[in-house]
C-alpha cells in the first residue's frame, strides 16, 4: 500500500513539474526583469527537473533490477546527483525571480525529502 501511495505522490510531482514547464513555455514574457535573475530560476528549475528524472530512473531500475542496494555504485552516484542538483535548484530559487520560482522550490525540496526518506529507510 505504501508503494502505491508513494508512486501516486511521484506521479503527481511529475505532472506538477510538466505543467509548470508547459505554462512557462506558453507564457509571452518568459523572463521577467531583471532577466539574469529569471535565467537563474530557469536553470534552477532545469536542475530540479534533472533531479526528479534521476530519481524516477533510479526507482525504475531498482524495481526492474531487484539486486540494486542502497550501497550499489549506481545508487550512490544517483543519490549524489539528486542531492547536488536539488541544492543547486534551491540556491537558484533563492537568487532567482519569475514564474518558475515556486515550482523550483517545491520540486527540489520534495526531491530532497524523498532522498532523505530513502536514506533513512535503508
Amino acid at each position: 500500500m505504501a508503494d502505491l501511495i508513494f508512486g501516486a505522490f511521484l506521479l503527481g510531482l511529475c505532472f506538477y513539474v510538466g505543467r509548470a514547464w508547459i505554462r512557462w513555455f506558453q507564457a509571452k514574457p518568459k523572463l521577467a526583469p531583471p532577466r539574469w535573475r529569471s535565467t537563474v530560476t530557469v536553470f534552477g528549475f532545469s536542475a530540479c527537473t534533472v533531479a526528479l528524472v534521476t530519481l524516477l530512473l533510479l526507482m525504475t531500475s531498482a524495481t526492474v533490477i531487484s539486486n540494486l542496494t542502497p550501497h550499489h555504485p549506481v545508487s550512490l552516484i544517483a543519490d549524489r546527483a539528486i542531492f547536488a542538483t536539488s541544492v543547486f535548484a534551491i540556491l537558484a530559487g533563492i537568487v532567482g525571480k519569475g514564474p518558475l520560482e515556486t515550482p523550483t522550490f517545491v520540486c527540489s525540496i520534495l526531491c530532497l525529502s524523498v532522498l532523505a526518506v530513502s536514506g533513512f529507510a535503508s
